[in-house]
Order: C-alpha cells, then structure tokens, then sequence
C-alpha cells in the first residue's frame, strides 16, 4: 500500500511538472526588436492628412511577421528579404497586389491621431519593421508607399534605421478630347491630350488606344508645355515625340514623355495629332498615362456616323426595286462659301467623299427589298432625289429628306451608329385608253383609197388634156 501512495505521489509530481512547463512555455513569446526610428514622407501638400499603417513586424530572432491583411501580396517570411519592400525596388505588380489587399478596417494604424503635414512633411516614430502609408491628398493622387525601418550590420545584427520618403503625387487630370465627335467615314479628326506634368517621378508615358483609326505611329505629334499663348512646343532631343506601337497589343502605342518630368515637373502638357476616320462605324480613342507603379483612370472619346435606309414603295405598298437615287447635303468651302455637296460612296454604300460634280455623284439604286442603304455618314441634313423610277412608275419629284444627327433613340446598341429610315411612294403611270371601234378603222382605210383614186384620176386627166 506504502509503495501504491509513493507511485500515486510520484505520478501527481510529474503530471504537475509537466503542467508547470506547459503554462511556461504557452507564456513564451518572441521579443520584438529593440529600438526606434522616424519615418518622414516630404513632397506633401500642406494641411493634408497621412496615415501609417503596420505591414511587418522585426523580432529579435531575426524573423519577421507579415500583418494578416498583407500576407497574401507579401509572402516572404525572412529579414533579409524585406529589403524588397522598400520603396524604390517594389515592382509595379507588388504595388498593386497591396493597393488591392490594403483594407484601412483590417490593418493596423501606427498613428492614433491623424498626422498633419506642416511644411510639406511629416514624421513618426516607429519600431523596427515595415510601414503601409497613405497620403489623402486634396489636390494631387498619391501613390502608396512603404517605408523599412531597419538595418543589419555585417556581424548579423539588426539595428533601427529612418526612413525618408519622397511622396509621388499626382493631379490624375489627364483630359482627352476630339475636334469632332459625328463624322464621316474618311474625315480627318484632331486629338489633344492635356495633363499636368507630374513631379519626381522616374518615368512617365502616355498610352494610347484607337478603333477605326489610321495608324497613331504614323501621325505627326506635336508636344506643347504651358498654357495658352505662352505655351512652347518642346521635341525629343532634336526630334519631333512620337507614338510608338506597344507590342503584344492591337492598336496600342506609347508616348515617353520622362524627358519633360525634370525641367518642365507640374507644368501642363498638350499633345495633338491628327488620325482619319476608318470605315463607316464611327470611331473609339482612349488614353491614360503611367508613372511607376501606377496607372491613371483612362479617359475615352467617341465619335459617331450616320446610316440612312430608303424603302421604295408604290401605292399599294409594294416595295419596288431599280428606283435610282442621288443625295446630297449643303457644306461650305474654305473660303466659307456654301455649296451643294453630292455624296459619293463605294458599292457597299459606305460614304467616301462629296464631289460639287453631280455628274459623277453615286446613283444609289434600290434592291429586290426596294431599299438603299447610306453609311457613314456625319451630321447633316440629306435630300435623296429620285432620278429614275421603276419600269412603269413615275419619278417622286419630292425626294426624300433626312436629318443626320445625335439622337438617342437612333443609336444602335453596343455601335457608334445612329441609323434613319424613311420610305417613299411612286405612283403608276398613267396610260392613255384606246378610243373608238372598228367602223373608225374601215372609214379611215376607205378615206385613203378615195384619195388614192382622186390622185390617179388627176395625173391621167391632166394627161389627156395635153395631148
């Protein structure tokens, strides 16, 4: 029994031994890395607002703890690595997999009072690790940065380091507009493109996209700085700037314009070129611009053509086909004259040029639907005059007149089309009755030989009295 109680005894010791050490060792945490350093952001605006938000913590050990919210755009889990994270050598992909992780709810903030930028920066003091900060800018877009905390001596040691970071802001004022937004299919149409230069920043390029469009690696780009009247066209070293075709995208090109950032940083910009109108479908132009790890919102213009249907009908409402037509508009020459413009277009019907000739207009001639089909057409009021009607109708003297214009209830879906319609009547010919019967007809015939007599009867009287 004595020895049964010493081994109860024995077993109760361990049992407490062991509970002892797992109380200890769940308490055992890893020490954070002493020290403190400052993190300063220049280049702000003044009287805004900057908050600093934990990304990776530094510990002793040398180990490093991503935040929670950070862990899937920033995997790597050793000191050494973090080095990656610093502000000049983060990837644009990195960048953006933390502006899309980055929830203000879900990470932590460092500052407990909103910091106020005075004198364009601020400053706080952190421990040893990584920082996510955000600048809320009221006049510029900044772009998130990060800032490290820390350094390691050859001997393997981590020591607190400040940081310094120049903020890179932005005004995302890039403005795209067209000097024509209904056209015709083969009008030349003039782009400008404006934006404030931005500051320190190691690149910046436009990019371009085009629909319908000639060739933007073929144009001539011209590139102003300032505005108005003082604004000074600049090129690219002794060369005019131009577009350059983005491989790998269709109807995509690039505009490097890093060369103005240091002489010309927060000045505006205009870039203009000229394209033509390709096809009859209106046409499609985007741009945005790109400075290292971000790209604007991309600002889009549009421009819209014309399609006409004519149906030819008769009375009945039967649609007649070999109806043939010529339009024409009203337009004025350089000279600011008004003239009458004929349309000329291919033998699909999409519209190609006027001609002040109306021998060498288009005759636009109706199909087995009885319909003519006009595409491509701007913003104008048409008149289709009918030239030659159907075998057995006459010509409508009236024509027809259509209006080309922006109106919504036109646009077709998903195009940059806005489609008429309209119809037209011919009238049959009219065909004079046959009169009388046949008593008119022996009449006539006997009237004729009588005369016939009359005249024979003459000459050989006329004879015998000569004799």
């Amino acid at each position: 029994m004595k020895k049964f109680k010493k081994i109860i005894c024995l077993a109760l010791a361990m049992v407490m031994t062991m509970a002892m050490s797992v109380t200890a060792f769940a308490e055992e945490t890893k020490q954070v890395a002493d020290g403190t350093a400052t993190i300063k952001v220049t280049n702000l605006e003044e009287g805004i607002t900057v908050d600093v938000y934990k990304l990776a913590t530094v510990y002793a050990d040398g180990s490093i703890e991503v935040e929670d919210w950070a862990k899937d755009a920033y995997k790597k889990t050793k000191v050494d690595d973090i080095v990656s994270l610093t502000q000049d050598k983060m990837t644009d992909d990195a960048v953006k997999a933390l502006q899309k992780a980055f929830a203000a709810d879900k990470a932590t903030k460092v500052n407990t009072e909103p910091l106020t930028v005075t004198g364009n920066e601020i400053s706080l003091s952190v421990g040893l690790g990584a920082y996510y900060i955000v600048a809320n800018g009221s006049k510029y877009t900044y772009l998130p940065m990060v800032a490290v905390t820390y350094s390691v001596k050859d001997n393997g040691e981590y020591n607190a380091a400040d940081a310094i970071i120049v903020a890179k802001g932005d005004t995302n004022d890039l403005d795209k507009t067209a000097s024509d937004e209904f056209v015709n299919a083969g009008e030349s149409v003039d782009f400008e493109i404006k934006k404030t230069i931005p500051s320190n920043v190691t690149s910046f390029v436009i990019y371009d996209t085009t629909t319908n469009l000639s060739d933007l690696s073929e144009a001539t780009v011209t590139v102003k700085v300032g505005e108005g009247e003082s604004a000074e066209e600049v090129k690219n070293g002794d060369v005019n700037f131009a577009f350059k075709a983005v491989e790998n995208k269709t109807n995509t090109f690039e505009l490097d314009l890093t060369s103005l950032v240091d002489k010309f940083n927060n000045q505006k910009v205009s870039v203009t070129y000229t394209l033509t109108v390709i096809g009859d479908e209106g046409y499609v132009n985007t741009a945005y611009y790109h400075i290292p790890n971000f790209d604007s919102t991309p600002d889009e213009v549009k421009g819209y053509t014309g399609k006409f249907t004519l149906v030819k009908k008769n009375t009945e409402g039967e649609v007649l086909d070999g109806a043939t037509f010529i339009a024409y508009t009203t337009k004025k020459n350089e000279d600011g004259k008004e003239y009458t413009a004929y349309v000329q277009a291919d033998n699909d019907g999409k519209f190609t040029a006027y001609t002040e000739n109306k021998d060498i207009a288009t005759e636009f001639v109706t199909d087995a639907n009885g319909e003519i089909v006009v595409t491509g057409l701007e913003d104008a009021t048409y008149h289709f005059e009918e030239t030659v009607a159907p075998k057995g109708y006459s010509v409508n003297t009236e024509g027809v007149d259509v209006t080309v214009s922006a109106d919504a209830t036109k646009l077709v879906e998903g195009t940059q089309i806005y489609a008429f319609s309209d119809e037209l009547i011919d009238s049959n010919l009219v065909k004079l009755p046959f009169t009388g019967g046949m008593g008119t007809t022996i009449f006539t015939v006997l009237g004729v030989v009588i005369m016939a007599a009359a005249a024979a009867l003459y000459f050989a009287t006329k004879k015998n009295a000569a004799k």
